[in-house]
């Protein structure tokens, strides 16, 4: 819903004119509340491997007059995301897509600034049907990639929220 999405994003705490990458950005719903939280002085990167996706984004910006997101058309082997460009990398329901994720998340922290954090929100098992991953798996592979969880957010009846940062 709206009210928990503008929780999600509040919990975050992002200061204004960060850049922040949406990585799985699909309909582009968070990357334009991402975009108007951080203001025109940050930017945004809407990340999908869909380019139609990406163009529905840049259209669904135009109409909401949203200026500061970029568009990056990333491949599953990488974000193709700027190299130590970003502040928050933000994952909604996009961590059980990827493959090799141990190695994806590895290679991910070589994007982060130092300090940067990297958001998951993703589905508990028992809802959205082949769409959802123990919160457990999410933590181990994050340890292995060399992770450490920085806080945990359990409001989201339906879904897990940590957030990481480099160990």
């Amino acid at each position: 819903s709206e009210s928990q999405a503008k929780k999600i994003v509040n919990t975050l705490n992002i200061r204004k004119g960060s850049t922040v990458a949406d990585l799985g950005a699909g309909g582009g719903y968070f990357s334009i509340l991402l975009a108007k939280t951080i203001s025109n002085s940050g930017t945004v990167y809407a990340v999908d491997v869909s380019q139609t996706c990406l163009s529905y984004i840049k259209r669904y910006a135009k109409k909401q007059r949203v200026t500061n997101i970029k568009l990056i058309h990333a491949s599953s082997e990488s974000s193709n995301l700027p190299s130590k460009s970003i502040d928050i990398i933000f994952i909604r329901t996009t961590y059980h897509h990827l493959y090799n994720r141990i190695t994806y998340f590895s290679k991910l922290k070589q994007v982060l600034k130092p300090h940067g954090k990297i958001v998951i929100i993703d589905n508990k098992p028992g809802t959205f049907h082949g769409h959802n991953i123990k919160e457990g798996i999410i933590l181990n592979e994050m340890k292995q990639a060399g992770y450490k969880l920085h806080r945990r957010y359990t409001f989201l009846r339906k879904q897990s929220f940590n957030i990481f940062i480099v160990k």
